[in-house]
């Protein structure tokens, strides 16, 4: 067996078409008598670039009938690829068949370049496209197993396996571009319902529904999706970004049981006549389908009834038990995403950065006992007059902090207050940047929406800028702390820039409490040291060739003629401010002897 055949048979065992759940609520009256007419029937159309599923009107008077009227419910949705099958229920509205090409270097083993493209429904997080890695290195590992004629140890077939990741995933997505045809089928939902699936990556998807097992190849081993005469109220349909997982139909009172895939997404069939309704609500994604009703945009503060096309909706656990803080992702003006820390996992960063790779990473720890009291809106100026519509959180025990750029002082006096956590939990929704344009936290949605209601600002937020602020446009952050009964700091050094920048400290002190300064992220931070006993910290900064300002080092002793770093002494006591832009690290240190900075580094 030649290499391009065994990369072909394990091809077949991963073809075909991760996890959202589409909620369609299917409406089960026409007009205004409910005794006069249902729907029996759904029909589904397979077009290269969309799949529209149709629930025909039949009064029950002419059951099976389609009426000349054809008054059409829609479901307009878009697929990620498209399959061999005659019945294919998936394909890119942008797809476009290509050259293939293997010899592409990638950091991403799947990623198999601009020749291969593959165009998905939305963008896969990083941390799927690993998974799909894995799980393809998996499958071919058991295939070299199987058809290799010596035994080789299980981490020599890995590694083997790894080597042959790029060229299976070309091999698979050309026989899918392959024999691609358009059929179009009825599906009466008042008989019974089978359906077929296939297997793309060690993945089941869904291949064709039809009403008789004759409709089917005999490779498809079709299942029965619904008996004759059994209500359809619902359609659960679970799809993820290359197609459609599963399907299930339910009475229209019945809830989703069983264990629910990562990221659903909930969609309306929408009653109309001969078109497509523009109704753009249709678009909108939720990762579970328990979620709130009302969605607001920070921007207006109005409910909002027409939203972007393929928004999707996903959230964040406030107040819930285990939580030690959040981590915001901002550009300066707006919120990009925000994170609830319930473990030590630090994978989520990969996925932030992925999404706003140009991002600013605020943390909020939290202390025992600490939680969120409320959740404001600043709506301010920012540096450069940008309008700037930013989250604060403010906790039970006084800690306030702003996830967005520091404005000039007459700007930051009033906040909005647009919601207060419950104590023991709330789910908070926001939308995910991928899907808006430009990429920023717009929507909101929670249970309990009530109306905003101003309040003061606090002090903290009404920057005294060094003078550099009318100096430069660029967006600034502002955390500060005491420095008076420090025990443990933990520094976050950003390795990936050739001068190693520490971005940012977390701080303990002796009572428990916890402080941030500058921008720290778990997954680069560095050894817990100990400063119990230490009188003064000393604060070493440095310049880049391009002259951007940053700290090099902080010790408990200046090293002299280390690096040539100028050194700044911060005694135990007095205030610690960190204004940081995406170029620049600026401290200043007040005390009652006076005020330092490291400007003249």
């Amino acid at each position: 067996m030649t290499i391009k055949e065994f990369l072909k048979a394990s091809a077949k065992t991963s073809r075909g078409t991760i996890c959202s759940m589409v909620t369609i609520m299917l409406d089960l009256y026409y007009g205004t008598d409910a005794s006069d007419c249902d729907y029996k029937r759904i029909r589904i159309s397979h077009y290269s670039n969309n799949i529209i599923c149709q629930a025909v009107k039949s009064t029950l008077r002419c059951t099976g009938c389609d009426i000349p009227g054809k008054p059409w419910i829609h479901l307009m949705k878009r697929h990620t690829f498209a399959r061999r099958i005659q019945d294919a229920i998936s394909a890119s509205s942008s797809w476009k068949k290509t050259t293939w090409s293997s010899h592409v270097c990638s950091s991403d083993p799947c990623n198999i370049g601009n020749g291969s493209r593959e165009d998905y429904t939305f963008d896969p997080p990083p941390y799927e496209r690993n998974r799909r890695s894995h799980r393809i290195k998996r499958l071919l590992a058991q295939k070299l197993r199987d058809e290799l004629q010596i035994r080789l140890p299980a981490e020599t077939l890995m590694v083997i396996a790894g080597f042959l990741l790029r060229e299976c995933a070309v091999i698979t997505a050309e026989e899918q571009s392959l024999g691609i045809n358009v059929s179009d089928m009825t599906v009466d939902l008042t008989q019974d319902v089978y359906i077929s699936y296939t297997t793309v990556d060690g993945v089941r998807y869904v291949k064709s529904i039809g009403n008789t097992v004759s409709n089917f190849c005999n490779e498809d081993h079709p299942g029965l999706l619904s008996k004759k005469g059994e209500p359809v109220g619902k359609i659960w349909i679970a799809e993820d970004y290359r197609g459609i997982r599963s399907v299930k139909f339910c009475p229209a009172d019945a809830s989703l049981a069983g264990p629910t895939p990562i990221g659903l997404e909930l969609r309306d069939i929408l009653i109309c006549n001969e078109t497509i309704s523009d109704d753009t609500s249709n678009y909108v994604g939720w990762a579970n389908p328990q979620h709130p009703n009302d969605v607001i945009d920070i921007t207006t503060f109005d409910q909002v009834n027409s939203f972007p096309e393929r928004l999707q909706m996903t959230f964040f656990n406030c107040n819930t038990n285990g939580i030690t803080g959040y981590t915001a992702v901002t550009g300066g003006s707006s919120v990009a995403m925000i994170h609830a820390h319930e473990n030590d996992s630090t994978a989520f960063y990969t996925d932030m950065d992925a999404a706003y790779p140009h991002g600013f990473f605020i943390h909020m720890p939290l202390d025992d006992g600490e939680f969120v009291i409320e959740i404001c809106r600043r709506y301010a100026l920012a540096a450069g007059n940008c309008i700037s519509a930013c989250l604060v959180f403010i906790t039970n025990k006084g800690r306030n902090t702003l996830f967005g750029t520091s404005g000039p002082p007459e700007s930051c006096l009033v906040l909005d207050k647009i919601l207060t956590p419950a104590p023991n939990g709330t789910q908070i929704w926001f939308n995910d940047v991928t899907s808006v344009h430009p990429k920023s936290l717009r929507y909101l949605a929670f249970d309990g929406l009530v109306p905003p209601v101003q309040r003061p600002s606090p002090p903290s937020f009404i920057p005294n800028p060094p003078y550099f602020w009318t100096q430069n446009t660029e967006p600034w952050f502002v955390s500060l702390c005491s420095m008076e009964g420090i025990v443990d700091m933990t520094i976050c050094r950003d390795a990936a820039f050739d001068h190693r920048p520490i971005t940012g400290i977390l701080l303990e002190y002796e009572n428990g409490h916890r402080e941030c300064l500058g921008q720290f992220r778990f997954d680069k931070a560095l050894k817990k040291v100990r400063v119990e006993h230490i009188t003064d910290l000393y604060i070493g900064s440095l310049r880049t060739t391009c002259s951007y300002l940053y700290i090099a080092d902080i010790d408990t002793s200046p090293i002299h003629d280390y690096r040539g770093l100028a050194w700044m002494r911060v005694s135990r006591h007095g205030i610690l401010e960190w204004w940081s832009s995406l170029r620049h690290s600026i401290v200043r240190y007040t005390s009652t002897t006076g005020q330092l900075t490291n400007l003249e580094t």
